[in-house]
């Protein structure tokens, strides 16, 4: 990792601009606590319920070093070093080396400011669980992983199987779509691939809305662990590679996969 490693419970190797000096979590703790009292402090002057509801879950660009545990069902328990995009009170952005899928419960220890904190207010670092919610399209072999605080206690079926995929309702928090969308409902052909772009399943769903970029599919509960998805239209013929960004399930018992294109745009 860029951003140093671990060692031992409150501190870490900082190797970002100090010369691979050793950086405790107070430091960082300082010095990204200062960086968050001042950007909402600037949020101060917004008026309106919907930027109140915002600046809850307002995203802050701090690079923080995070200890990720994870569990696999062969491997058992693993460790990396991220770090972070940006953090809020609800979740964080990392990068992972590690493979995961949505629905994942991991553990999150890191020097979180004390204003984003839900508890251990006084503690040098901050330890959650986190919900993998979003996974964008791998970066020189990193993905990019959306987290949701879950809070000091894991789901109740994660004591047995800490392993295995934990189904959400659709998120609430803010929306960060770069791209406007449509409602258009179109049939869609869904083939899930592994990373290699083996196929492991495949079946039929309908699009909920498109844009150029990607679009909300309806399907049938597919496998649970799949890397990417192949897409073609039914209509038009229309395909192409997608990740899966976000994966829920409505309220009508069905699945949603939110896709983000690969190399191509949604014909509109």
């Amino acid at each position: 990792m860029r951003g140093g490693q671990w060692r031992g419970r409150d501190q870490y190797q900082s190797g970002v601009g100090r010369g691979d000096q050793f950086c405790d979590a107070a430091q960082l703790r300082g010095r990204a606590e200062r960086a968050a009292t001042s950007h909402l402090c600037n949020e101060e002057g917004r008026e309106g319920s919907a930027d109140n509801n915002r600046r809850r879950c307002e995203r802050l660009g701090l690079s923080l070093p995070v200890r990720v545990t994870g569990h696999d069902r062969r491997g058992g328990q693993w460790v990396e070093m991220a770090e972070s995009l940006n953090v809020s009170r609800t979740g964080v952005k990392l990068r992972l080396q590690r493979r995961v899928h949505h629905g994942h419960v991991l553990h999150l220890m890191l020097p979180l400011p004390w204003q984003l904190r839900q508890h251990g207010h006084a503690k040098p670092s901050y330890q959650t669980y986190a919900l993998v919610r979003r996974i964008e399209p791998s970066e020189n072999g990193r993905c990019v992983v959306g987290l949701e605080f879950l809070g000091e206690y894991p789901p109740p079926r994660f004591i047995d199987q800490p392993w295995a995929v934990f189904r959400a309702a659709e998120w609430k928090g803010p929306s960060r779509r770069r791209l406007p969308r449509e409602h258009r409902a179109e049939a869609v052909w869904l083939q899930y691939l592994t990373a290699g772009l083996g196929v492991v399943e495949q079946g039929s769903g309908r699009t909920e809305n498109v844009s150029r970029g990607g679009a909300r599919v309806c399907v049938q509960s597919p496998l649970a662990e799949f890397d990417l998805i192949k897409v073609t239209v039914v209509e038009s013929g229309f395909e192409s590679l997608a990740a899966v960004t976000n994966r829920y399930l409505g309220e009508d018992g069905f699945e949603r996969l939110c896709l983000q294109l690969i190399g191509q745009e949604w014909p509109l």
